[in-house]
């Protein structure tokens, strides 16, 4: 008998094959189930493969129901059998991530029918009821998931415990250790069983010493110091008192490495395009402190020696152009800035060829042109010691793509049209990038998102049909703003507010905004609306109504200062107020500068046209001590004026760049306008006004992190003058013919932020003038009137008669009243730094000033009432008797050798009382105004602490100032009783800009 072995080696092998795996078939039929592991496809002629499915099954799945797991497999009861098929959904399976693919498989097992049932084997990974860190002290628990989140490393509790992502978290682990010092640190990995199917993962940690860097050395460099090449390294500093608290002193080889990377880059940018930097030298120098006997600890310290080799510097040579034909080899050239015999920089080749030339194929739809250059470098001639880099500008330019379809995600709100309407790129055009750039900015400045960034615009392109797809990913803030105030404030009193606001009606971009306020100084009544695209045209449209009232105090009556000057307390006697009533409304038309002229594209694109027509009627009236029956208690300096009428037109022009109106982190804004009141109201005067504002992402204190530290500027020049016949004002409401709520007061949160609101201005001196007609003396005893020459010595009558005399003023007045300037010059300075969450810090220096540049003059108010009796003293502002000597003469002073002077009179003296006819004269010097540009120069330094608050959108800032020029000598009565402090703390909510 022959071998059944040997029959089949002689067998082809093809049919070897196949009978054995019939062999192994009918095995599975007779005997055990065949476990097939990770199935592979098998051959078509298999018989297996024609089998049909009676059943697919699902065993040793516990947590997960089987009903979730069909999910996943095609296979079902009645199809043919594929070992392809079981496969994919065999991965299908292991792909959700809570099975152990070394411990599951797939088997076959016979049916009842002659078919076949599928059986997934599987093992559930335990799961992880919690994990530990001990001996984990250098990082908060909070920080290593958060870079966990990062990586990607999927390691939390209740999570299916998966040995890989264990391993993966243990390097982590030991690379953070590592950046902050702790390169030494063992990170080990212990499971431990809690049940059958929990596990602990405790990570045992030895943090080792902490390591810091003593020393950096350069050898071999001859051009540049090492000072110069240490500086330019941003993530490794040398051990010292900064670097114990930006941590920038800890060897991280990662960071190290970006170090030597930046060294080249200024290398090649001063023109060294072939330096060599070798692999650093580390050596353990033992123990170094930090400069603190109580702070510092001392640390195992580093020196690091880099070999550096600086080359030789180059010159731009002949420059050349090859593959272009949109552009001229000239116009490539010229686009990238490389000038033959100037310094060949790496950074004139960045910026010039791979962004500027790039961007302009970009422009003009080549959006996947390559652009490269090729350098030739010769060595320097003889006597020479820099050498010659010829470049070659390769261009290969692609196709012109066309937009086929922009669309936007997340606007849930916001209709399409209002984000579409702001778009400078239109499907079926060309793809413009620059245009598509600008566009981003367009919808930052909504301000209805969260900052647009360039990862959230998605482009796919067809290759076909070269087309290119866009979608834009915004994410939406809030559209409606409840705000609730109340307080103190120098304004406003004790009062209490409501502010309703919507910046995107309905979705629709339009805005709305409701303000109400009222205080026992101060009431303001405010609606406005604002549509950018009024009748979906590029027109804005701004509608606004407001009436307002403001009582406040002269100033001369002791307690508060006017012109806007008010009290900082809410005890004041409010028979001494004043009280302006204003209300008002304004129309204001804008439109981009590119509807009238695309003269200038990139300037039109970003600027705006506007004008705005306002008009207000305003009322002072006196407080009711003036208008009552006792000219005692009259207050000398009034502001009462009726009929005050504005009609103003205000042209503007506005540049922005500014990428977000709450929290910008880039751009510029430049506004211009000139505001001209006239136009029927009686008011007659001119206002320009420049202002100047910029953001830059500066990294100074803010390196390193995620959030962009932000350097801020704006500067402010502002002017008003009368023309005309000026307006006819018997009170101080008006002057200069401008009127005081239109001249400038500086100071405040949103100004110079250690100084009260509106405390800084030019103040002038008062002068109480009288004159006295129809003089008469009046008998103390029987009130008849003495006869001139006969019963009084017409002495007396002639002393008591004068014409504008100068008298003192009644006490308790101020001396000098502040009067506003016509000009104003301001700049901030703010350095905003992110914290934590919405905390940020805000470094910031204020400076400006209110003042005068036209001389003014001298202003008179109305007469006011005065007693008919005049002083005891010609002097004397005060009404009191005199003394008539027998002689009919004055007695100035005491009775002589009256041995009882508060008897009766020795014969023949008599009391009387000089009556006369009283007219007042007060002026305000104006020509001998006090506070021009430097005087009246203020300054505050400091600091914010800032908390932005998504609800209201604006930050809460708690503000901390140092004012260096403070006028402190509460007794200068140029001062008006106003204590400029040297520090202040003080709170509000907005930006300053």
């Amino acid at each position: 008998m022959h071998s059944p072995f040997m029959s089949l080696a002689c067998y082809p092998r093809r049919r070897w094959v196949g009978a054995l795996l019939v062999a192994l078939w009918l095995g599975c039929l007779g005997g055990e189930p065949r476990a097939q592991g990770p199935i592979s496809a098998g051959d078509p002629q298999d018989p297996v493969q024609q089998q049909l499915i009676e059943d697919v099954q699902f065993r040793g799945n516990r947590r997960i129901p089987t009903d979730t797991l069909r999910l996943y497999v095609t296979m079902k009861q009645g199809d043919l059998y594929s070992a392809e098929q079981a496969q994919r959904d065999y991965q299908a399976v292991l792909a959700q991530g809570f099975f152990d693919p070394l411990r599951s498989n797939v088997i076959l097992e016979p049916g009842n029918t002659g078919g076949v049932i599928v059986v997934f084997n599987l093992t559930e990974y335990p799961v992880v009821r919690d994990i530990l860190y001990e001996g984990l002290k250098s990082i908060q628990v909070s920080d290593l998931l958060t870079r966990f989140k990062e990586k990607r490393i999927s390691i939390t509790k209740d999570s299916p415990y998966d040995p890989v992502q264990v391993k993966r978290a243990e390097t982590e682990l030991k690379s953070m250790l590592s950046e902050r010092g702790r390169p030494n640190a063992v990170v080990t990995a212990e499971i431990e069983d809690v049940s059958k199917t929990s596990v602990v993962i405790i990570f045992n940690v030895d943090e080792g010493g902490r390591v810091r860097v003593a020393k950096i050395e350069f050898e071999g460099n001859q051009v540049f110091s090492s000072r110069l090449l240490r500086k330019q390294m941003k993530y490794t500093k040398q051990s010292s008192f900064l670097t114990r608290f930006n941590s920038k002193d800890v060897y991280s080889p990662e960071k190290f490495e970006t170090d030597m990377q930046l060294v080249s880059q200024f290398l090649r940018e001063k023109g060294y395009l072939r330096p060599t930097i070798g692999t650093p030298r580390i050596e353990n120098i033992g123990k170094v402190g930090g400069g603190i006997p109580i702070l510092s600890k001392k640390a195992d310290g580093l020196r690091i020696v880099v070999p550096i080799d600086e080359g030789i510097r180059y010159r731009f040579g002949e420059i050349t152009s090859e593959g272009s034909t949109i552009f001229t080899p000239e116009q490539v050239i010229l686009i990238s800035g490389m000038r033959k015999g100037d310094v060949a920089s790496a950074k004139t080749i960045r910026e010039g060829v791979y962004e500027r030339l790039k961007k302009a194929y970009g422009s003009r739809g080549y959006i996947q042109a390559d652009v490269n250059v090729q350098p030739k470098f010769k060595p320097p001639a003889a006597g020479e010691t820099e050498g010659v880099a010829d470049f070659t500008i390769y261009v290969e330019e692609g196709s012109v793509y066309t937009v086929e379809q922009i669309e936007f995600a997340g606007n849930n709100t916001t209709r399409d049209k209002v984000l579409r309407r702001e778009l400078l790129v239109s499907e079926g055009e060309p793809y413009n990038q620059e245009l598509m750039e600008y566009s981003i900015l367009l919808l930052n400045q909504l301000g209805y998102f969260d900052e647009i960034k360039k990862e959230d615009i998605q482009t796919t392109t067809d290759e076909r049909r070269k087309t290119v797809n866009v979608v834009i990913k915004v994410k939406e803030r809030g559209r409606q703003q409840i705000q609730f105030s109340g307080g103190v404030s120098g304004i406003g009193g004790s009062f209490i507010g409501l502010t309703y606001s919507t910046n995107n009606l309905f979705g629709y971009g339009q805005s709305v905004s409701v303000d109400i306020q009222a205080g026992n100084l101060f009431r303001n009544i405010a609606l406005s609306y604002n549509d950018p695209y009024f009748l979906d045209r590029r027109i804005g449209l701004g509608v606004s109504v407001f009436s307002q009232r403001f009582r406040y105090a002269s100033g001369i009556s002791g307690a508060a200062i006017a012109g806007g000057f008010f009290n900082s307390f809410t005890g004041l006697d409010e028979r001494n107020l004043f009280t302006q009533d204003t209300t008002g409304a304004s129309l204001s038309f804008s439109s981009p500068l590119a509807v009238i002229t695309n003269r200038f594209p990139k300037l039109s694109r970003v600027s705006r046209l506007g004008v705005s027509y306002s008009y207000s009627a305003s009322r002072i009236t006196d407080p009711p001590v003036n208008r009552d029956a006792d000219p005692n208690n009259d207050i000398i300096i009034t502001f009462a004026q009726p009929g005050i009428t504005i009609s103003s037109l205000t042209p503007s022009f506005v540049y922005n760049t500014v990428n977000n109106p709450i929290n910008p982190t880039s751009g510029r804004n430049v506004t211009f306008s000139f505001t001209w009141s006239g136009l029927g109201g009686k008011v007659k005067t001119l206002a320009p006004l420049l202002e100047y504002r910029e953001f830059r992402p500066f990294r100074f204190l803010g390196q390193g992190i995620e959030k962009p530290a932000v350097l801020g500027m704006r500067f402010r020049a502002a002017h008003v003058s009368a023309y005309g016949t000026p307006f006819d004002s018997n009170s101080l409401a008006f002057i200069g013919g401008v009127p005081q709520f239109n001249r400038f007061y500086t100071g405040g949160e949103f100004e110079i932020r250690g100084y009260g609101i509106r405390t800084i201005s030019p103040v002038a001196p008062i002068e109480d003038r009288r004159t006295t007609t129809d003089v008469r003396v009046i008998d103390g005893l029987t009130g008849q009137v003495l006869q001139p020459g006969l019963q009084v010595s017409p002495t007396v009558i002639q002393e008591y008669t004068y014409t504008d005399k100068l008298f003192p003023l009644p006490l308790g007045s101020f001396q000098f009243i502040p009067v506003g300037g016509d000009s104003q010059l301001l700049l901030n300075l703010e350095y905003r730094i992110p914290l934590v969450g919405p905390l940020s810090l805000a470094l910031f220096a204020d400076g400006g000033s209110a003042f005068n540049v036209r001389s003014l003059s001298d202003q008179s108010i109305r007469a006011r009432a005065l007693p008919a009796t005049l002083g005891s003293t010609p002097d004397s502002p005060l009404p009191g008797p005199i003394i008539l000597r027998p002689d009919g003469t004055r007695l100035d002073g005491t009775r002589p050798n009256d041995p009882n002077p508060g008897g009766p009179l020795p014969d023949g003296f008599r009391v009387a009382f000089v009556q006369a006819q009283q007219a007042t004269r007060t002026q305000v010097n104006l020509s001998q105004t006090l506070g021009g540009i430097g005087r009246n120069f203020r300054a505050s330094v400091g600091a914010e602490i800032q908390v932005n608050l998504p609800v209201l959108q604006v930050p809460f800032r708690l503000i901390f100032a140092y004012n260096p020029g403070a006028k402190t000598n509460v007794f200068d009565p140029r001062q008006l009783g106003i204590v400029e402090e040297r520090g202040v703390i003080r709170f509000t909510v907005g930006r300053t800009f």
